[in-house]
């Protein structure tokens, strides 16, 4: 059974998580950088750009129905890697807990096992989020 995690790790902790993941299988790698993650829209930028995703969006909902989808990347399973995590949207309180709880809860769920009733044929993979101190 897959068991997609959220965690938050040092640089030391993420090499050894990424390699124990890589030999589980070829796994599509998106890196963020918390600093660069200013408003929402910095955070719909960079999601757009590290999933490659095939349209732009502008809110929220859009940009999690994105990432419930992911069909244009043919890979066994994600992993995204939020480097200086406390910087992303620190001056937007709200926005920060709402992304960081759509991803640890939503989305690692999406992935998991809710995929499985909603899409037909819908497949689980491995999703895993680090969260880089």
């Amino acid at each position: 059974m897959i068991e997609n995690t959220a965690k938050t790790v040092t640089l030391a902790q993420l090499d050894k998580d990424l390699e124990m993941l890589r030999g589980r299988g070829d796994y599509y790698l998106a890196e963020i950088d918390g600093v660069d993650i200013v408003t929402p829209g910095d955070f719909f930028d960079a999601m757009w750009k590290v999933f490659q995703m095939p349209g732009k969006y502008v809110n929220w909902p859009a940009c999690f129905d994105w990432l419930r989808d992911l069909s244009w990347i043919d890979t066994e399973g994600f992993i995204l890697i939020i480097y200086n995590h406390k910087n992303l949207l620190y001056f937007d309180p709200r926005s920060q807990k709402f992304a960081f709880d759509f991803l640890t809860n939503d989305v690692l769920q999406w992935w998991q096992h809710d995929i499985v009733n909603c899409v037909v044929e819908g497949e689980p993979k491995p999703f895993n989020v680090f969260f880089v101190e």
